[in-house]
């Protein structure tokens, strides 16, 4: 399955989510008829998403839930401010959603005489580029930093504290807010990865190109 060509919808609309099935289908939801952001964890968080989800007026939603849940889940404290800034949880039902493959396209909220349903339905016909946008990416962490760190966890590990770590660091870099959708078209073309994933919520943008459906 190709990556279509949003650019246009994710520069016009505030909120756009587009996810990736290993069966072959495809979820894109654009626009925003109610949503659930919250920035921070806080006591009863996890209740109040599952109001949003199961009112009345519940229907097709989509979005993210931060890695900081953890507290509300575990008997753990974070201790570290959450560099990205991005909401614990943004969580939106769109004005249109639709199902499609390379095959079936089906419209499964939203009405067909919609603009922005022909916008979409056109530009799932069309490959996005990805052309567009420029800055470079570090890593956070120089070389002997990350050797120090590489000790540590073993040293965990002989210990063990742990029978298995990750240890990953962030790659920090900048780029236009419209760079967006050409560097998640760029990942895909990549990686090919099963469960894609693009989310837009207001400014907060994440980016998923990973082979494991968690």
């Amino acid at each position: 399955m190709f990556v279509p060509d949003l650019q246009s919808i994710c520069e016009s609309e505030s909120h756009v989510v587009l996810l990736f099935d290993e069966e072959g289908s495809c979820f894109l939801g654009i626009g925003c008829a109610r949503e659930l952001v919250i920035e921070k964890p806080r006591p009863g968080i996890l209740e109040e998403l599952e109001q949003f989800v199961s009112g009345e007026n519940s229907g097709w939603s989509f979005g993210w839930l931060g890695y900081d849940l953890k507290n509300e889940i575990e008997n753990l404290h974070t201790r570290r401010e959450n560099p990205l800034g991005h909401p614990v949880i943004a969580w939106w039902e769109p004005e249109i959603v639709i199902k499609f493959s390379e095959t079936d396209t089906e419209i499964l909220r939203g009405e067909k005489d919609d603009p922005r349903c022909h916008e979409a339905l056109d530009a799932l016909k069309r490959k996005g580029g990805d052309e567009g946008g420029s800055g470079k990416l570090t890593f956070s962490l120089d070389k002997e930093e990350y050797l120090e760190a590489f000790e540590d966890v073993k040293a965990l590990i002989a210990r063990g504290d742990v029978y298995e770590l990750n240890l990953c660091m962030p790659l920090k870099g900048r780029a236009e807010a419209e760079s967006s959708w050409p560097l998640f078209t760029r990942l895909q073309r990549l990686t090919s990865a099963p469960f894609a994933a693009y989310l837009q919520c207001g400014d907060a943008r994440i980016m998923c190109g990973s082979p494991e459906r968690f």
